[in-house]
Parts: structure tokens; C-alpha cells; sequence
């Protein structure tokens, strides 16, 4: 089976590509870093016709960014999502696509909105699965993501009261999730990618055992847990937990 992977540089894409080797499956890279853009029509159907399957990751995922930057993100996530989205239509290509728990508050930034268009893109062709993933953390993450941030900062900075709430799954969870949503048993599967353990922020913060300082509230999601009542009729595994994650780094 050949399989695309757009954004296959990034966080997600680094670490599913080895997995879909392992398994044996030939697999290729679709990213801006090489140049290759989703944005380009011409480019992107070559890249999509040769496979069987599209693993659609590339992405703008900077939330604050997107505030500054709203046309990129609509760009990109939005038109780029609906052109991914048209190719594999027209060619009958499964698409998998990852996105995200901002998308139950679309209004909250750019970012949502954008992720949230290209849910509904993606709704509209067959076979397709949207796996909407909550805060991914591991090896290699985003380092302007919160779990990287705690890692690095000292002290720690939290943004309003530290009250609001996240669930964070591991990268290695994730990923075998979106290895096995190639079975065509996932085929229309639309449901949440998360742990169902929800927790504070200053609860996470404390886990680093640093300092901690608050600083003006930013606009962002209050509550954020995962629904994993659709995730667990196909997958049952047990999911690491981020508080033993922590230890071991």
C-alpha cells in the first residue's frame, strides 16, 4: 500500500511515517519544507494519485499566531484542507485527517475556525476518518506548546488563573490510533482522540516542581476534556499517563 503523508515533517508526521514503515507500507513525505505545498494544485494531485491513502497532517497549529495571522491560517488549514479534500474525491483516495479539540469552540481563535472548515470539508467525501486530537504531547512536540514550555521555563508561566482545563495524550498513543484507522472498519469514524482525564493547568505546572508565575489571561479555552466513547468501541488499549511521562524525562 502506498501512503501520503502531508506535513510529514512535523511533530505528528515524524513520528508516523517510521510506524507506517515498520508495518511495511511504502510511504512518502508531503511538506513546505521540501517545497511542496498543499496550496499547489498541480503538485499536490501528482503526489495524491500515486497513493492509496492520505494522511492529511499539514497544518498551522500556533493559536496565538493565528490571532495575529488569520489569513495564513485560513489559507492553510482551510483552502489547503479543501483542496486535499477535492483530489481525493475526484481520485477515490482514502483521506485520514487529524483535527483538533479547539474545534468545539471555532469561535475561540483563527486556528479553531480554520480546523473547523476543514472538518466539514472532510465530511463531505467517502471513505474518510477525522480524528480530533486533544493536546498531544512527547518527544519532538511543538516547543510553543504548553508541555514543552513547562519543560523549558523557569519559572513556569501560566496565563490567567491556572484554572482552565486540558487533557493531554501521549504521541506513541496517537499514533497507533492513526495507524490502525487504516482498517476499513474506521472508514466514517469522526470522534475525539484523547485520554478522558481532565485536569487543571496548574495541576500539569506542578508536576515540574519549578516555579510558577501567572501572568494576564490570554483568550483561549476554558474546559477542554476528550469524549472517548466512539475512540473505545475501536480502540482499547490503556493510554500512558503525562504524570509518569514527566518522571521519566
Amino acid at each position: 500500500m502506498n501512503i501520503l503523508v502531508t506535513g510529514g515533517k512535523g511533530f505528528l508526521g515524524s513520528h508516523l511515517i517510521p510506524a507506517l514503515e515498520k508495518k511495511g507500507y511504502t510511504v512518502r513525505s508531503y511538506d513546505l519544507k521540501d517545497k511542496q505545498d498543499i496550496l499547489n494544485i498541480k503538485q499536490l494531485s501528482k503526489a495524491i494519485a500515486w497513493s492509496d491513502v492520505v494522511y492529511h497532517l499539514a497544518a498551522l497549529t500556533d493559536v496565538q499566531e493565528s490571532i495575529k495571522k488569520p489569513v495564513k491560517y485560513f489559507l492553510t488549514n482551510g483552502v489547503g484542507t479543501l483542496q486535499v479534500c477535492k483530489i481525493c474525491t475526484k481520485l477515490q483516495k482514502k483521506l485520514i485527517y487529524t483535527s483538533t479539540a479547539a474545534t468545539y469552540n471555532p469561535t475561540s481563535s483563527p486556528y479553531a475556525l480554520s480546523k473547523f472548515d476543514g472538518e466539514n470539508f472532510v465530511s463531505i467525501l467517502y471513505p474518510f476518518v477525522l480524528l480530533r486530537l486533544f493536546n498531544v504531547y512527547g518527544e519532538g512536540m511543538n516547543k510553543t506548546t504548553m508541555i514543552a514550555r513547562f519543560q523549558k521555563e523557569n519559572p513556569i508561566t501560566i496565563y490567567g488563573d491556572g484554572k482552565q482545563t486540558r487533557d493531554f495524550i501521549y504521541i506513541d498513543d496517537v499514533i497507533e490510533i492513526m495507524v490502525s484507522a487504516l482498517d476499513k472498519k474506521w472508514n466514517g469514524f469522526v470522534g475525539d482522540v484523547g485520554t478522558a482525564y481532565e485536569h487543571t493547568v496548574l495541576y500539569f505546572a506542578k508536576l515540574f516542581k519549578k516555579p510558577i508565575q501567572f501572568k494576564e489571561e490570554r483568550k483561549e479555552v476554558r474546559k477542554s476534556v476528550a469524549d472517548i466513547k466512539a475512540l473505545r468501541k475501536l480502540y482499547k488499549k490503556p493510554f500512558k499517563k503525562l504524570n509518569i511521562w514527566i518522571t521519566q524525562q
